[in-house]
C-alpha cells in the first residue's frame, strides 16, 4: 500500500506583508462583506429556521416531546446521557456541530416535557456534539484534512482521542 503524502508547507516561503488597516467608516461595510462571504451559513440558518417552523406548525414536536415525556416520565435522567452519548456520536463521525442548531428546539421541547428547563435541553444537543466533534475518532474535518497538514498517518493516534472522548 503507497503512502499518500502531501507537502503543504513550503520552506522559506513567509513574509511579512505591509499593515493595511481600515477606517471607521468601513466598518459597516466589512460587516456586509463578512455576511456575504458567510452566505451559505446564513442561507443554511433561514433554512433549518423555516423548516423548523413548518414542522413546529404541525405540532410534530410537541407530540414527539410528549411521546418522550411520557414513555421517561419517572426516568428521564436517562434522557440526558442517551441525548448526549447520540450527539457525541454524530460529532465524532460526521463532524456534526454548526448543524446541532436544528436538533436544539427539539431538545427544548423533549427537556421541558420532562420538567427540565431550556438550557437543559440546549445542553443535551450541544455538549454531546461539541464533546465528540472535540474528540473527533472518526472527523474528516477536525482530523482528517489536519492530519493530510501534518504529514502524519491518517487517523493515527484515535486510541488516544478515544481516551479523551470516554473521559469527557
Amino acid at each position: 500500500m503507497t503512502e499518500w503524502k502531501m507537502t503543504v508547507v513550503v520552506e522559506n516561503s513567509y513574509h511579512s506583508v505591509e499593515n493595511n488597516p481600515i477606517g471607521i467608516f468601513e466598518v459597516p461595510l466589512a460587516m456586509v462583506n463578512g455576511l456575504i462571504d458567510a452566505s451559505d451559513t446564513v442561507f443554511f440558518i433561514f433554512i433549518v429556521g423555516g423548516v423548523f417552523q413548518i414542522i413546529n406548525s404541525t405540532g410534530t414536536i410537541e407530540a414527539v416531546a410528549a411521546r418522550v415525556g411520557k414513555t421517561f416520565m419517572n426516568q428521564g435522567i436517562v434522557i440526558i446521557p442517551i441525548f448526549l452519548t447520540l450527539f457525541s456520536i454524530g460529532g465524532f463521525t460526521i463532524g456534526m456541530s454548526a448543524e446541532v442548531m436544528a436538533f436544539v428546539p427539539i431538545g427544548i421541547a423533549i427537556a421541558r416535557s420532562l420538567g427540565y428547563d431550556a438550557l437543559t435541553g440546549t445542553a443535551m444537543v450541544t455538549l454531546g456534539a461539541a464533546v465528540g466533534f472535540t474528540a473527533g475518532l472518526l472527523n474528516p474535518f477536525n482530523v482528517g484534512i489536519a492530519q493530510a497538514i501534518a504529514e502524519v498517518p491518517m487517523f493515527s493516534g484515535m486510541w488516544l482521542r478515544g481516551i479523551i472522548l470516554r473521559f469527557y
